[in-house]
């Protein structure tokens, strides 16, 4: 039949499998399934969430997930960039190191040259806080813990406070620890 028929709207690929049709919501692009019967073309019920977040999914490229005709569902997940934060003289020699290899998105040094405000991503959750190194310890100290959008730490002029900006339901908002 020549007839097309939408079924769902999805921002990126689309999959049946045993009764399911996955599909890709907007951005950022998440996986859904939800029942489907395909001899008449209908859904039922509500689409449930398989994985927040397909890194790699586009809309026109990579699907960022693929399933087999027996169910069996396999999500890409991009190897974590993980950094090293070094201190370097002036001639470019690494003279050493602060905190752990980590995901770091952003980060700011301290007035007193000691110690680093960085955001770094939980690469299970996708989850960003805010964690202050310092260079004469190897572990990092943990100054958040709800894993919302931080964005742009900075350090007071005393070096006594760090300020960044929060993602609000009204809009940024500027913070401070």
């Amino acid at each position: 039949d020549p007839t097309r028929t939408r079924i769902v709207e999805s921002y990126g690929a689309a999959a049946y499998a045993k009764g399911w049709l996955l599909s890709t919501t907007g951005p950022p692009r998440g996986l859904v399934a939800q029942l489907f019967d395909p001899e008449r073309l209908t859904l039922r019920g509500t689409p449930q969430p398989v994985r927040d977040r397909l890194t790699n999914a586009t809309t026109v490229g990579p699907a960022g997930f693929a399933v087999s005709s027996s169910g069996v569902l396999v999500v890409d997940r991009p190897p974590p960039i993980l950094h090293q934060l070094v201190w370097v003289d002036r001639t470019g020699r690494t003279i050493g190191t602060v905190g752990p290899n980590a995901t770091i998105n952003v980060f700011a040094l301290a007035p007193d040259e000691r110690r680093v405000v960085a955001q770094v991503v939980d690469n299970d959750s996708l989850k960003r806080d805010l964690w202050l190194l310092d260079g004469r310890r190897e572990e990092g100290t943990r100054l958040t813990y709800d894993g919302a959008m931080k964005m742009r730490p900075f350090w007071a002029l005393d070096g006594r406070h760090i300020y960044f900006t929060e993602r609000a339901a009204s809009g940024l908002e500027l913070r401070t620890l």
